[in-house]
């Protein structure tokens, strides 16, 4: 599982709270570990009664992911809800709020995050190598027709 952000607990502190980021933190990592409240507790330093209230604070849905193959799963159903919807508004009325010089960029960043969550190639590579020693050179200069308007280059 994804490690959690760092700014997953907010909350409106109190001149005299104890919490600081690294105890945020901790309350934060503790939640995603699915940790107990008393081992909440114990690692951050606080009771349980000021930990659970600062627990409340950490928002994680329901359904998060537990595996990063569930995570990636959910991330392109989004992510391929969000081109779809940012196609149609696009499309229906969206043409006078982007620049022109912006729409493709968008749409391909997008399209191509999205191809490349899925495994799918986004661009293609292609490398050719030869290797030519010094005898096959010279073969290949002897038997250079003898004719003066050729170059001096080698075909190879």
């Amino acid at each position: 599982m994804a490690r959690p952000s760092k700014s997953a607990l907010k909350l409106e502190q109190h001149h005299n709270s104890k919490l600081n980021q690294e105890i945020a933190d901790k309350i934060t990592e503790g939640v995603f570990q699915n940790k107990s409240l008393a081992e909440i507790a114990e690692s951050t330093g606080l009771q349980e009664r000021a930990a659970f209230k600062y627990i409340r604070g950490v928002k994680v849905d329901i359904d998060y992911p537990e595996t990063r193959e569930e995570w990636n799963e959910a991330v392109l159903t989004y992510l391929g809800i969000a081109i779809f919807k940012a196609t149609k508004r696009l499309a229906d009325t969206g043409m006078e709020e982007i620049a022109p010089s912006q729409i493709p960029v968008a749409f391909a960043i997008c399209t191509d995050k999205k191809l490349l969550m899925e495994g799918t190639p986004t661009n293609i590579t292609a490398n050719m190598s030869i290797s030519v020693n010094h005898r096959e050179l010279l073969n290949e200069l002897r038997n250079k027709p003898n004719n003066t308007n050729t170059s001096d280059a080698v075909d190879v």
